[in-house]
């Protein structure tokens, strides 16, 4: 591992940490734990989050964690996904393979076998495959778009080799995303971000990164297919800022999307604030996000 990775995992693990000491879980949250999704990675298990009261499917938010490739767990999100399931979802929170031990596109790759595990498996946990949502936030976000667009862009697709599941998206949202992390460690201006993302890339994608430059950044894939996005952004976020040029990408191909910039007036609303839940950014974050999914679903049962 680099050494901008260790410091990345040290300063990343002490701010959840700070995160985890406050958070409190929400009650009444059922959990089915340590599902495996594939039995040929080591990390390759998840978890189901309902919401207290039962009902015969529920709609579904898989959980992209974020990390910048190298760090956090399924674990970490618990008391996040819990309060997502509060407002009436299924959330699944799944386990990657980190690197430097594998990488890129193992993340990818992993996503696809959850969705594929997913797809085989609905109906025995009780989830309606017809509204399924991602949540992505940081490198999480990257893995989730970059996923989203071999779904729905075929030309794209060809890059991988990969079968994908017969599954479609709804909606999904983007927590301070982490994009074009390729394009910053090869830029000319030498910056202390250059020297931490190179680190990152290094570790996840090896010494060559820049050779997978135009691969990695799906952005320019994106077409008419893919999912209306909410996308959230906090003004204090001193790692990857507000405004990600994703969103050039998405207006440009008429994606419906939402852009929401958080954290005014509260410094303490930093990169992935929005794991913060007692505070009142990630609350009103997370309701938006939630209305935003749900105005899906409304729109949807309008059209039977």
């Amino acid at each position: 591992m680099t050494m901008q990775s260790m410091l990345f995992n040290t300063f990343i693990k002490v701010m959840d940490q700070y995160k985890d000491i406050f958070n409190q879980k929400p009650e009444g949250i059922r959990a089915t734990k340590d599902v495996v999704y594939s039995n040929r990675k080591q990390n390759a298990t998840l978890n189901i989050y309902y919401p207290y009261h039962r009902k015969e499917r529920y709609p579904i938010i898989v959980n992209i964690h974020g990390g910048g490739y190298v760090y956090s767990t399924k674990e970490t999100y618990e008391a996040y996904c819990m309060t997502l399931a509060s407002h009436g979802f299924a959330v699944i929170s799944y386990d990657y393979d980190l690197a430097p031990k594998l990488k890129y596109p193992t993340p990818i790759v992993q996503l696809n076998e959850c969705m594929h595990w997913l797809h085989e498996n609905y109906e025995q946990y009780n989830l309606d495959i017809n509204q399924l949502f991602m949540i992505g936030d940081s490198a999480g976000a990257q893995i989730m778009a970059q996923y989203v667009t071999i779904l729905t862009n075929p030309e794209y697709h060809q890059l991988f080799q990969m079968k994908l599941p017969q599954v479609k998206v709804s909606g999904i949202a983007i927590n301070c995303g982490f994009f074009n992390a390729i394009d910053i460690a090869i830029a000319k201006k030498k910056s202390f971000t250059r020297f931490m993302v190179r680190g990152l890339m290094e570790d996840y994608v090896g010494k060559d990164f820049h050779m997978k430059q135009s691969e990695i950044n799906c952005e320019p894939f994106i077409n008419k297919r893919f999912p209306p996005t909410f996308v959230a952004s906090s003004v204090n976020d001193l790692l990857v800022g507000k405004a990600p040029d994703i969103l050039i990408d998405l207006r440009r191909s008429g994606i419906k999307t939402i852009y929401r910039e958080y954290g005014k007036g509260d410094f303490f609303a930093q990169h992935n604030f929005q794991m913060d839940i007692r505070r009142s950014n990630a609350k009103q974050c997370t309701l938006d996000e939630m209305k935003f999914f749900k105005s899906i679903i409304d729109e949807h049962k309008s059209t039977l």
